[in-house]
This record gives C-alpha cells, structure tokens and sequence, in this order.
C-alpha cells in the first residue's frame, strides 16, 4: 500500500491498561469488532464498547472523560440510564460521554477529566 496504513474504526476500548506503552497500542479483535487496548496488555483486558472511532484518534485522545452533554433532555433520560452505559465518542480528540446512551446530536460542555467508572449519572448536573 506504498507505506500508507488503512484506517480502521475501533468499537471497543481496554479500560484495564490505560497507560500508554512506549511501544505502541495492542489492537485485536473482540465481539467480530476492532479493540483498542493503549496499554499494550497481553491479557486481563476490561472492553468497554464506544461509537466506532477512528484508530488515529484514539493515539491522540486522553483516558479520561473531558466532555459531558449537557442537553437538557439527555441528562433527563440519563437519570433512568444505569451509570457506565451512556453514550462514548471522541470530539476534538477528547473522550466525550453523553449519559442518555443515545447517538444523537449533543451539546458538549467541558469538565474536569473524570475517569470512566467514577461518572454518576445523577450528578451531572453539578459538573456541567
């Protein structure tokens, strides 16, 4: 392919080993789609699906969460949504999570970074 890589569109994230190895990320496959894990882990991988994403953003984009949507109504509807299962993307390479679990269009606002497990859908509205 004269030395250009093929893109491919990850579908699930290793939460397991965030730390980035020097020698690069472990991509393989889970659930017939592509995984991403930063830390290079051999094993013992914890997969957490998201939006399909470009490979390239993900060796740019942080592991923390940097963007909450603050729409109104999906902070309604994320109240019913159990914690950890909303909606995961990247925008403007920074780790976006909309907690209504829909992939519709979101009003992102920034937030302190948060780690993935500690997001409580009831208390967002405190951080936004």
């Amino acid at each position: 392919m004269g030395g250009h890589e093929l893109g491919v569109l990850i579908e699930y994230v290793c939460d397991g080993h965030v730390s980035r190895d020097p020698i690069g990320p472990f991509i393989t496959r889970h659930e017939r789609a592509w995984a991403y894990c930063a830390g290079h882990g051999s094993g013992d991988h914890r997969w957490r699906h998201v939006s399909a994403i470009p490979r390239e953003l993900l060796d740019v984009a942080g592991a923390k969460v940097e963007l909450i949507c603050g729409r109104r109504d999906h902070l309604d509807h994320g109240r019913d949504v159990p914690d950890g299962n909303g909606h995961v993307s990247v925008s403007g390479a920074k780790w976006a999570y909309c907690s209504a679990a829909l992939n519709d269009t979101h009003d992102w606002r920034s937030v302190a970074p948060l780690e993935f497990s500690g997001i409580r859908h009831d208390g967002l509205d405190g951080l936004i």
